[in-house]
């Protein structure tokens, strides 16, 4: 695990050593064990490493036999030794056991087909310094980071934008389209960032940089389709159980001790009892505990700990009293404004496991693989809203008039939830659309309030063909979880130095998962159900029979007098941020955010807090890194 970072331009670059060992500076946390770089005229490579495999000779850059090909590497490749074994059949000399001498010698001899031979996490660049070409790719899900800035001729490229940015040539300019998404979803679209001139690597795919000239290829894109005839339900599961072992057991792979974090959820206790069966030695694990029993599973994580007799620790999670310093630290961290306020337990959790470890596998992927989430069910009710007449359609503009019609849910969550789900069905004419407007922060009519004629969306397209769980998995796992949760796991775990693995997201489990019948995924209201028939003799019944729990806090505790100061002070009229958006409907969001704590007819207290939290950190962001509205 390490932080990447590196420059190429066709004509000689002034201050090009210092730039890239600024860039290599600024990530520290993401590699505290060792540094090391490569700089000529026209490119240079920068990393921080992590040592994880091969702890002596693994230092990179790593170079080929001549030295023509020198490559950088964020990430782990787990099948590593097989494709050694292969290139030292055809010819390839190799003086390392790291798995990113493999990449150098793969490229050599693959090329741009390297990628897809591939199983792991990672983003790497290979340098051809003869061609002085850049190559750069990042693994099919976006588990490792990778953004680059094309500026005067240059190719900019690290694992973090605080990184980036410390190439000073870099502008740091709004993106409007991407800030009206962030504030619709939550998430700024895949590819994009919150900076106009900055993008990400999208998951999956390559590019390469030559004179100029930027030439970009997908090696890999998810294909939900229609079942395939794997056999009976009891095959489908034993299939599910033995791709999920060899998952766990191959992430396993590394020359220092691998814990797990256990949040009592089905998806890390059943990575923990794969990986306790897998291991010489008790591993250990960690859970964060919360005060609030309603945020807090650690007693059904430590069954699990007990049943497998891991060296178990319980990590106190303080889930009230918003402080400053931990918007802060989300914010250099992700480098963008970020609303998911999970980020902290995350962060604290991590700064934990990084004490007593330096990999931790995790639960990460599964509700997103095998269909867990409750939002997959509520989207089913919305395509059914969807077929419903015009008539009736129509008639559900908003929760006013539903409460109108049916007084006696007047005031009640399900009232909103109707309301919500006609508003969703009316929204879009695409499966897609619909899915999305499930998850608006701001509602149409109130994004049009806050931001006025600035309202533009990107459009959302069809995802392609198949079932309407298929599509709303492949919409998740597109835009979601490489927007979100897989942000999250990354910068706050490598801000403590500890790498995060996620065997759901294993390259070969996840193809069979996107070829499962829709009722072993979601059967009857029940979400992950070949996984859980898959792993459910290994786990209690108190894990199986948990209610679905999200990782997360309550928010509206965090609404301190601190967090009301740091409000007025960011989003105050004379801010930069605010000048972005409607004076009176500013205040009311913010209003809204502060004070409510009770769910209305028309409004939830998540969805209130959420808001305001978003245009915190939104103007948080934009103080931080100096940004230009």
């Amino acid at each position: 695990m390490c932080g990447i970072c590196g420059v190429i331009s066709g004509d000689p670059i002034d201050g090009i050593e210092a730039g890239v060992d600024a860039m290599t500076a600024k990530m520290v946390h993401r590699g505290p064990d060792a540094s090391g770089k490569y700089v000529s005229s026209t490119s240079g490579l920068g990393m921080r490493r992590l040592s994880i495999i091969d702890l002596v000779t693994g230092d990179q850059p790593i170079g080929n036999e001549d030295g023509r090909y020198q490559a950088i590497q964020n990430g782990e490749i787990y099948n590593h030794v097989e494709l050694r074994d292969q290139l030292s059949d055809r010819g390839h000399s190799f003086k390392t056991t790291s798995d990113t001498e493999v990449l150098v010698h793969g490229f050599e001899e693959w090329g741009t087909s390297l990628p897809e031979r591939l199983k792991g996490m990672f983003a790497f660049a290979v340098l051809d310094t003869q061609r002085n070409e850049l190559f750069l790719a990042r693994d099919r899900f976006g588990e490792k980071p990778l953004f680059f800035a094309e500026i005067a001729n240059k190719l900019i490229f690290s694992s973090e934008i605080s990184s980036l940015l410390e190439w000073s040539e870099v502008p740091r300019r709004l993106d409007h389209d991407s800030l009206n998404e962030y504030l619709a979803v939550g998430n700024r679209p895949t590819g994009q960032t919150m900076f106009r001139d900055i993008s990400e690597l999208k998951p999956g795919t390559w590019l390469t940089f030559r004179n100029g000239q930027i030439k970009q290829g997908r090696y890999f894109d998810l294909s939900y389709r229609e079942a395939q005839p794997v056999g009976d339900v009891g095959e489908i599961i034993e299939a599910v159980r033995n791709g999920f072992s060899e998952a766990v057991r191959r992430q396993l792979i590394a020359d220092v001790e691998v814990g797990a974090l256990l949040s009592g959820g089905i998806d890390s206790s059943a990575v923990v009892a794969f990986a306790a069966q897998h291991s010489s030695k008790p591993i250990k694990t960690f859970t964060a505990k919360f005060t609030d029993a309603g945020y807090d599973e650690s007693a059904i994580a430590k069954e699990v700990a007990v049943r497998y007799g891991t060296d178990h620790h319980e990590v106190e999670i303080p889930d009230s009293a918003f402080s400053m310093s931990d918007s802060e630290l989300i914010v250099k961290h992700v480098g963008e404004p970020f609303i998911d306020s999970s980020a902290i337990p995350t962060y604290l959790i991590s700064k934990y496991a990084s004490e007593h470890v330096k990999v931790c596998l995790t639960g990460d992927g599964g509700d997103e693989a095998f269909a867990g989430y409750n939002a997959f069910n509520w989207a089913q009710k919305v395509e059914r809203f969807a077929q419903l007449p015009s008539s009736v359609l129509g008639f559900g503009s908003g929760a006013a008039k539903v409460a109108s019609a049916l007084p006696v849910l007047s005031g009640s969550s399900k009232l909103r939830q109707i309301a919500r789900g006609l508003d969703a069905a009316r929204s879009s004419n695409t499966t897609e659309g619909r899915f999305d407007a499930v998850h608006w922060l701001y509602l149409p009519d109130e994004l049009e309030r806050l931001m006025g004629s600035r309202v533009k969306r990107s459009g959302v397209g069809e995802a392609g063909s198949g079932s309407v769980l298929k599509r709303h998995m492949r919409r998740r796992m597109d835009r979601e979880l490489p927007a979100d949760m897989l942000i999250k796991t990354d910068r706050m775990s490598m801000a403590t130095s500890l790498e995060l693995r996620a065997p759901m997201l294993d390259h070969d489990l996840v193809n069979l998962s996107m070829g499962l019948p829709d009722d072993v995924l979601l059967r009857d209201g029940v979400g992950k159900w070949a996984l859980r028939e898959a792993v459910a003799d290994q786990l209690p019944d108190s894990v199986l029979n948990h209610p679905k729990h999200g990782f997360s806090i309550p928010l509206f505790r965090y609404i301190n007098d601190e967090f009301r100061d740091s409000c007025r002070e960011l989003l105050g009229d004379r801010s930069g941020v605010a000048q972005l958006f409607d004076q009176k409907a500013l205040e009311s969001v913010v209003t809204e955010g502060l004070t409510r704590r009770k769910d209305s007819s028309s409004m939830s207290v998540y969805r209130a807090t959420h808001r305001v939290w978003a245009l915190h950190q939104l103007a948080l962001w934009s103080e931080t890194f100096g940004v230009s509205i």
